[in-house]
């Protein structure tokens, strides 16, 4: 496991802001053919006006903007294609397939913001796999909200001979899990640790166990009753 001051900490601390979304009483853009993107480039043979009247427009003009009026859906969607390829703004389903496309496991029963968040920081995970901000990034993600910490030792190994290999050992760390999780949840979070952490690495799971129920003191033995 890497420290804390390899150049990868900030990776861990900067990229899980989420941005807020503005939300503008704007004026949507205009359609494609009122930026006459098809009558604007004809040669000047077709763009100039009759020369009745210099205020209307000729048969090739109306012919190409009526075209440009069809092909308005079809340019439209050009037009907001970077936005559908974007995890702020993709749609549920595109961005489905998005994750589909990062081999992440689609579960529908997070919400749709921790999903985008799944997306946006999948290429932030897979530059620091094997590291420990890209751990405590990986698992912040797969699970917002639970308190989850990593400890690790650290560790080199060296040799005091010349031309030897130092003796290898499996490195260590603990992840603390700060409040109680059923069982299903833990297990969940082990399968994470495992897609996340070094391959020569080992790993213990610590979860707060819940309390445990006060027992009532015993009853005191009934007093033997006197027979007269």
């Amino acid at each position: 496991m890497a420290d804390q001051s390899r150049p990868t900490e900030p990776l861990a601390t900067v990229v899980m802001h989420r941005p807020e979304r503005v939300h503008a009483d704007v004026e949507p853009p205009p359609a494609a053919s009122a930026r006459r993107y098809l009558r604007g480039h004809l040669p000047a043979v077709y763009s100039d006006p009759p020369k009745l009247d210099s205020a209307a427009e000729g048969l090739a003009q109306r012919f190409v903007g009526s075209l440009e009026q069809v092909l308005d859906p079809v340019v439209a969607s050009l037009d907001c294609m970077p936005a559908q390829l974007a995890a702020d703004t993709a749609p549920a389903p595109m961005l489905a397939l998005m994750a589909s496309w990062l081999g992440l496991a689609e579960d529908e029963r997070r919400s749709l913001a921790d999903r985008r968040d799944e997306v946006r920081f999948a290429s932030a995970i897979a530059q620091s796999r094997g590291t420990l901000p890209g751990l405590e990034l990986g698992l912040r993600t797969a699970f917002p909200g639970l308190p989850l910490r990593v400890e690790d030792g650290g560790g080199v190994t060296f040799s005091v001979e010349a031309g030897s290999d130092p003796p290898s050992a499996p490195r260590e760390f603990v992840v603390y899990c700060d409040t109680t999780i059923p069982v299903e949840r833990q297990a969940a979070v082990a399968r994470a640790i495992d897609r996340l952490k070094p391959v020569n690495a080992r790993y213990r799971l610590r979860v707060k166990q819940p309390p445990k129920p006060k027992t009532p003191p015993p009853a005191p033995p009934d007093a033997p009753t006197e027979i007269a």
